[in-house]
């Protein structure tokens, strides 16, 4: 396929897909519906806009995901079937096409979740990711449009992650990481993404499966901010609304869970996804009995250094005064973040000392929002599409404050009408050439 070209419904792509439609479009890619010809199956493919093929980074990182998808055999991640470049053409990846909706739909159409609903696609995610981790895989973009709800060939749902198109390989030296720049999105992103993406490990993930809960359970997010900036602040200096402050009937262990997944420190999260289900079993229990009973490999351990793992789930955390939705932050967040000694009491404890506290605020912030700033400025949007059509992985991680949604698809399930376009006459082929291919990490 000749650069500039876009493929169109009736082409045959790469020798043996027929395009059928295009399910959606972003900053950085294309996700159209195809059929293998032999096979009669439905595929989803991806391919990288031709703008980008450029930039051996981008390219990189798209291919990454296939690679990274392609390691992790858990059920709850999107099988990539292929991937490849085309001659003088973008390179794509070949992935099985999802009927169904994204978390973030699903909060769309119905509002926050039963407990053990939202446990549950939570606990399908901690399936996948003890793998991933495992393997030395960090995600770093976990977000209910990244979740997808698939619909089985037996009226079943099976939750998937999508897009690992930003995972981080345990050790890998990219130039993405070394330039220190922030991968994610933000609403999700734990402190130490959002000041750099460099150095970060499974704990990232853990924090945003703790937002990704905190949002499916209320439909509010931990920290409501009216812009990046004053996200960026209360993310790295305030608490978390408590997710009682926004549904009184939700049980406090497992609200203790989600406060426990957002601890600014990491090493006071829980230490590995496994620990998270073993915290999340008593709500939805069948599900963790799936996640907890597989064999799996020995699961990563914290840098050295670190404290001790714990087991034990701890209390709640108390709960300082919290910033409102739409409200300027004030001059001192500090202050906001930390709750003033009770009468009687020992002083709370303080993360600064008093001196120099607020040029230790003021650097740390400068550093961190115009990391945020430069990013949002160069990050793709995510794919669009009409209402109605069938969906696949999104092309593109977003950054949007928003975080705006996947493509959803109310078609029939496979065998109920699913029929590929008949090629017209002026069809094209497209094949994969000799293009030279990023080598791997």
């Amino acid at each position: 396929m000749a650069i500039g070209a876009q493929p169109a419904a009736g082409d045959l792509f790469a020798g043996k897909y027929r395009i059928e439609q295009l399910l959606g479009e972003g900053g950085m890619g294309l996700v159209f519906r195809a059929r293998h010809i032999h096979l009669d199956e439905p595929v989803a493919i991806k391919l990288l806009r031709d703008e980008f093929m450029r930039d051996p980074l981008l390219v990189e990182r798209f291919l990454r995901e296939a690679r990274a998808a392609a390691k992790i055999k858990s059920d709850h991640v999107v099988r990539v079937f292929d991937a490849d470049t085309l001659d003088a053409g973008p390179p794509y990846l070949v992935m099985e096409y999802l009927q169904g909706h994204d978390l973030a739909t699903l909060l769309q159409q119905s509002g926050p979740m039963a407990p053990a609903e939202a446990v549950g696609h939570v606990l399908a995610a901690c399936d996948a990711l003890a793998e991933a981790h495992a393997l030395g895989i960090v995600h770093r973009d976990l977000k209910p449009a990244n979740l997808f709800a698939a619909r089985q060939r037996d009226g079943s749902t099976c939750t998937k992650i999508l897009d690992f198109g930003i995972s981080k390989l345990a050790g890998a030296t990219e130039e993405l990481t070394r330039s220190g720049a922030v991968l994610g999105s933000p609403l999700y992103m734990a402190p130490e993404q959002m000041r750099s993406s460099r150095g970060v490990d499974h704990r990232a993930d853990i924090w945003s499966l703790g937002a990704v809960l905190y949002k499916l359970l209320t439909d509010a997010a931990p920290f409501p901010a009216a812009n990046l900036q004053q996200l960026g602040m209360l993310v790295l200096m305030a608490d978390p609304v408590p997710p009682r402050q926004h549904r009184p009937d939700l049980p406090e262990d497992l609200e203790a869970v989600v406060l426990r997944c957002l601890e600014k420190p990491r090493e006071r999260r829980f230490s590995t996804v496994l620990e998270l289900a073993a915290a999340l079993a008593p709500f939805a229990t069948e599900a963790a009995e799936r996640v907890l009973s597989r064999d799996r490999p020995p699961a990563p351990e914290p840098p050295s250094g670190a404290p001790p793992r714990e087991t034990a789930r701890p209390a709640p955390p108390t709960q300082a005064p919290l910033l409102g939705q739409g409200t300027a932050p004030p001059r001192d967040v500090m202050a906001a973040a930390v709750p003033g000694p009770s009468p009687g009491g020992a002083a709370p404890r303080r993360w600064f000392t008093r001196q120099g506290a607020a040029l230790a605020a003021a650097a740390l912030m400068a550093g961190a929002l115009l990391a945020l700033i430069l990013y949002v400025r160069r990050s793709p949007s995510e794919p669009s599409q009409p209402p109605d059509e069938p969906t696949a992985q999104p092309a593109a991680g977003t950054t949007d404050l928003s975080c705006p949604t996947a493509p959803t698809t109310n078609e029939p399930a496979p065998g109920e009408g699913a029929v590929a376009p008949r090629p017209s006459a002026g069809a094209r082929e497209l094949t994969p050439g000799s293009a030279p291919r990023p080598s791997c990490p």
